[in-house]
């Protein structure tokens, strides 16, 4: 019989899944500073929303200060697709096409 690892137990590594979430009708700087002192990943939100990535324990935090937390989605964890990183020149390539145009620091 083959053998199976067990499962983490409780507080043991890291979160296997993560929500993305709203965080309510709350004042948007107060909503922006609590993030910021919680250290959440801020995702982009067209509605001028604060959106966050959040695990379970970073939602009892919100909630225990009085923000109403929507999660939206569940995101599981796990290593990013090595299709997605860029390489150091990919990089360079990157910013040098956003920067064509602006004049350089020392450059007449």
């Amino acid at each position: 019989m083959p053998s199976r690892k067990k499962p983490p137990l409780r507080g043991e590594g890291p979160p296997a899944l993560r929500f993305e979430a709203t965080l309510g009708s709350a004042n948007y700087a107060k909503a922006i500073a609590a993030t910021s002192e919680l250290g959440l990943d801020r995702l982009p939100d067209v509605d001028r929303k604060v959106r966050v990535l959040l695990s379970s324990d970073d939602a009892r935090k919100l909630l225990e200060r009085g923000f109403e937390v929507h999660l939206l989605a569940p995101i599981p964890v796990g290593p990013l697709e090595k299709s997605l990183i860029m390489t150091d020149r990919q990089s360079q390539e990157w910013i040098e096409s956003q920067l064509k145009g602006i004049p350089r620091k020392g450059s007449k």
